[in-house]
C-alpha cells in the first residue's frame, strides 16, 4: 500500500479448507511517522502475536503487541493458555518501555466481569455493552488481573463505544486495546468505528465487490500522548474517575520509571534495607497488638525501598533516563 510500511507475521501452516491466504497478524505504519519514530519487530515466535518496539526522538519508548487468538471452536484456538502465557512473557520483557499496548482480536467475551482487583487496583469503572462471556474471556480476565492490565474498552466516553464485531451471527465485543494500569495516563481517548461507517465517510464503496466485502470487525482508535507532562484521560460518563489519573507538571516531576536490567550487586543489601525487613517481620509478629506500629513499619519499608531504588537503579523521569549520584 503506497505511503505505508507493513510489518507482518503470517501463519506458518495453512488450513486445508482455507479459501484465502494463510492468515496472520501485522502492523501497517504510515510512512510520515518514520521521521520521528523508529520501528523494530522484536518478537514473532508465537503464532497470532507480534511485538513492535517504537522509539520516539524524545526518548519515549512504546511496545505494541498485536494479538489474534482464534475462536474456541477453531483448531487454532485450543491453546489459549499458551497464548496468554506468551503475552505475560512479553510484558515482563517490556519493563523498560514507557508505554505498552496490546491490541487485536482476542475472540474473548468478558461481559461485565471485573478486569482488576477492587481491593488492590485503582482504575476507572468499565461499563460493558456486551453482557455475554466465554472461556477465552475468562482466561483474558485472569490474565489482566495477574498482569495488572485493563481494557480501554468501556472506560471512556460511552457514546464513542460500540460492539467490535457485527455480523449475522451477532454483535459481540471481542476486540480490545489493553494496557498496564500505569499507562492509562497516556491514553487520552478511545473510540470504536464500524467499518460500514468508515466506508461511507471516506467514499470507499468502489472497493466493495464480490471478492472484497466490508469487514465485520470494527476499527478501534485511541489517542496517545507520548509525554509525562500531561493530565489524565478524559473518561467522562464513568464512575469514580475524578483525580484517579490526574498528573500535572508539578507532581509529575516526581514520577520515575525504574529499570531493573543489570541490577547492581549492592541493591537491597544496605543496613537500612535490612532494618526495614526486620521491622516488617516484627510488625507481623505483633500485628494484633499495635496497628500503629504496623503502619510505621510499612511506611519505613516503603521509604527504604524507594531510597534503595534511587541509589542503585537507573530510572526514567519525564521521558529521560538518569541515575542519582
Amino acid at each position: 500500500m503506497p505511503g505505508f510500511t507493513w510489518y507482518g507475521y503470517n501463519r506458518n501452516v495453512t488450513h486445508v479448507r482455507a479459501n484465502k491466504g494463510s492468515g496472520g497478524i501485522g502492523w501497517l505504519v504510515k510512512d510520515s511517522l518514520l521521521g520521528n519514530f523508529s520501528f523494530e519487530v522484536i518478537d514473532k515466535c508465537y503464532e497470532g502475536i507480534m511485538s513492535l518496539l517504537i522509539k520516539h526522538v524524545n526518548g519515549f519508548v512504546t511496545t505494541l503487541i498485536g494479538c489474534y487468538l482464534p475462536p474456541e471452536n477453531s483448531v487454532w484456538g485450543r491453546n489459549a493458555t499458551g497464548f496468554f502465557a506468551h503475552l505475560i512473557t512479553l510484558l515482563y520483557q517490556s519493563i523498560n518501555s514507557d508505554m505498552v499496548l496490546l491490541c487485536g482480536d482476542f475472540n474473548s467475551r468478558i461481559s461485565d466481569k471485573l478486569d482488576y482487583i477492587p481491593e488492590v487496583d485503582n482504575v476507572p469503572f468499565r461499563k460493558s455493552i456486551d453482557q455475554s462471556n466465554n472461556k477465552h474471556g475468562d482466561l483474558l480476565i485472569d490474565f489482566m488481573k495477574d498482569t495488572r492490565t485493563c481494557t480501554l474498552n468501556g472506560r471512556y466516553d460511552i457514546n464513542s463505544d460500540d460492539f467490535t464485531s457485527i455480523s449475522r451471527r451477532g454483535k459481540p465485543v471481542v476486540d480490545y486495546i489493553i494496557t498496564p494500569h500505569e499507562c492509562l495516563r497516556f491514553c487520552k481517548s478511545f473510540k470504536v468505528i464500524r467499518c460500514t461507517d468508515a466506508v461511507d465517510k471516506f467514499n470507499l464503496q468502489y472497493l466493495i465487490h464480490g471478492r472484497c466485502k466490508v469487514p465485520d470487525h470494527s476499527i478501534l482508535i485511541t489517542n496517545i500522548n507520548m509525554s509525562y507532562l500531561q493530565d489524565g484521560p478524559n473518561t467522562s460518563g464513568n464512575h469514580n474517575n475524578e483525580d484517579q489519573f490526574t498528573c500535572t507538571a508539578n507532581n509529575n516531576s516526581q514520577f520515575k520509571r525504574y529499570c531493573f536490567d543489570n541490577v547492581p550487586d549492592g541493591f537491597l543489601k544496605s543496613p537500612m534495607w535490612t532494618k526495614a525487613i526486620l521491622n516488617i517481620i516484627e510488625a507481623q509478629e505483633i500485628l494484633f497488638q499495635s496497628q500503629a506500629f504496623v503502619d510505621s513499619a510499612y511506611d519505613f519499608f516503603c521509604s527504604s525501598l524507594k531510597a534503595e531504588m534511587n541509589k542503585f537503579l537507573r530510572y526514567k523521569q519525564n521521558g529521560k533516563q538518569t541515575m542519582e549520584t
